[in-house]
């Protein structure tokens, strides 16, 4: 399996490449507002300094053997220079680069320079786990620490701009080892409510029960008029003592380390609620990613209150085969229960450790997903209302393909649909769109060096598999410098 990922990540990522076109050749569509990519004069708010630092963290990133073995390599660097010196050379690099800072005070000048150019921030305490070093007690204390983090995080989005944006990982909330249980439980349950469907219909009272608990049966059952279908019931997580699960059933410790974490993530939310700010729930790997989406169903359903803004936003990953489905069945169990859709659409981040058999085929078939989806929510929010977009994509022709299918239909300024970019990438797409008048936000990461080191592996990573974007920024950047120069 792993080699099978391996070769299907390096057939999408050589594709990835290949497929990048020139930003000039991309059909803009001819209206007046459409946004210029190939205008360097628009990077003209970087100092000299800050594109010296992004040229050598870009150019770096292009490096296939230094971003594969980043870990390694700070594991020695930290050996011989120590923590201390390794931790500055990272903060004038690519924490500098890529992070707005390591705490709320330190990201404010960051936030302010961008609100000059009419660009929002989208703040994210960027701290993960994977729980494999750690006990219990000590991951579960570390979540319960956390959440006070994330509620100033919240309220300091709240003080630096009307409509403010965080991002919330769940692994942060959550133990790594939970969510990958909870998810086993979820995905075998789902296999047998389909084995059970008339043609993946429905499933009568009887044969739910086998599936989940009594008391959650009849509770469905009462809800959906006598027979459920997957949009009614997609999750089906529960206590049930049905020798058919025995396995992949959760265990009423389990049931209650899930409570917990469902309290933390309420709790972040009720502050989110209170301050007028959008959670962006960000997508996660695939082992854990059924859970967090049970999570964030359960928390747009108490939160999203129709006719209001969706507090609560779920993340899709345009890499994986099954991010249509999931996307209409989403939106579809938002319309029949009345509460708003939030959606984050991204290709995705996690392809080089996911099972080959999850990815699409092809670059290609990644592109078409997400320009489809992007068409298909566009289109349900103009027809039905009560939905939000946030296309978050470092891909020109697919911000060209939107802005298309918003003319004349939708406000560029409505928060209907907005756009977002990295921090350190993508400045050629972000402030073009901005000076057009779209909502245009940067994902702003911050925290200690040593908490967002896997954030920082991560962009090395997505910059070395887009090379085409990043030599093009890296193109402008060298001509806004020549017209300084000149100009001086």
């Amino acid at each position: 399996m792993a080699s099978s990922t391996r070769s299907a990540t390096a057939a999408t990522t050589q594709s990835l490449s290949t497929f990048q076109r020139p930003f000039a050749s991309i059909e803009h569509p001819n209206h007046d507002d459409t946004p210029n990519f190939i205008d360097a004069s628009l990077l003209a708010h970087r100092s000299t300094g800050e594109w010296l630092r992004a040229a050598v963290c870009l150019q770096l990133c292009q490096f296939p053997f230094l971003v594969r073995n980043a870990e390694v390599l700070l594991h020695v660097s930290r050996t011989i220079l120590g923590r201390r010196v390794t931790n500055e050379v990272l903060r004038r690099t690519f924490f500098g680069h890529f992070c707005a800072g390591e705490d709320e005070h330190s990201i404010q000048p960051v936030l302010r320079r961008l609100q000059q150019h009419s660009i929002g921030g989208i703040l994210d305490y960027a701290v993960e786990s994977d729980g494999s070093t750690q006990s219990l007690p000590e991951i579960e204390r570390q979540c319960d620490e956390r959440v006070p983090d994330f509620q100033k995080c919240v309220r300091a989005a709240a003080n630096n701009q009307d409509g403010g944006y965080v991002a919330v990982k769940m692994t942060a909330l959550a133990n790594p080892q939970l969510l990958a249980r909870v998810s086993t439980a979820i995905v075998e349950s789902r296999r047998r409510f389909d084995a059970m469907s008339n043609d993946g219909r429905d499933v009568t009272g009887d044969g739910l029960k086998q599936i989940i608990s009594q008391d959650a049966a009849d509770s469905v059952q009462r809800s959906v008029d006598g027979k459920l279908d997957p949009v009614a019931c997609p999750s089906m997580t529960g206590s049930h003592h049905s020798s058919q699960l025995a396995e992949p059933q959760l265990s009423s410790a389990e049931m209650e380390l899930l409570q917990t974490v469902l309290k933390r993530a309420g709790e972040v939310a009720d502050t989110a609620r209170q301050n007028g700010v959008r959670l962006l729930i960000d997508a996660e790997q695939s082992k854990y990613q059924p859970a967090i989406d049970h999570i964030v169903m359960l928390l747009q359903r108490q939160h999203n209150a129709a006719g209001a803004f969706p507090v609560v936003y779920n993340t899709y990953q345009c890499y994986l085969k099954d991010a249509t489905h999931r996307i209409q069945q989403d939106v579809e169990r938002a319309k029949r229960e009345g509460y708003s859709f939030g959606a984050k659409l991204v290709r995705g981040a996690y392809m080089e450790t996911e099972p080959a058999e999850l990815i699409h085929d092809s670059i290609q078939d990644t592109h078409d997903c997400y320009n489809h989806n992007v068409r298909y929510l566009l289109q349900e929010g103009i027809e039905h209302g009560q939905i939000e977009i946030m296309c978050a994509t470092h891909n020109a022709e697919s911000i060209a393909l939107a802005v298309d299918a918003m003319q004349d239909s939708v406000d560029p300024s409505n928060s209907f649909i907005s756009f977002a970019q990295l921090y350190g990438m993508s400045d050629t797409l972000s402030y073009p769109l901005a000076s057009r008048g779209y909502r245009v936000y940067k994902y702003l990461p911050y925290g200690q060096i040593d908490e967002v080191m896997p954030y920082l592996i991560r962009r090395a990573q997505e910059n070395s598999s887009i090379a085409g974007g990043s030599q093009h920024e890296l193109s402008m950047m060298w001509n806004a410098w020549k017209r300084r120069m000149w100009l001086q």
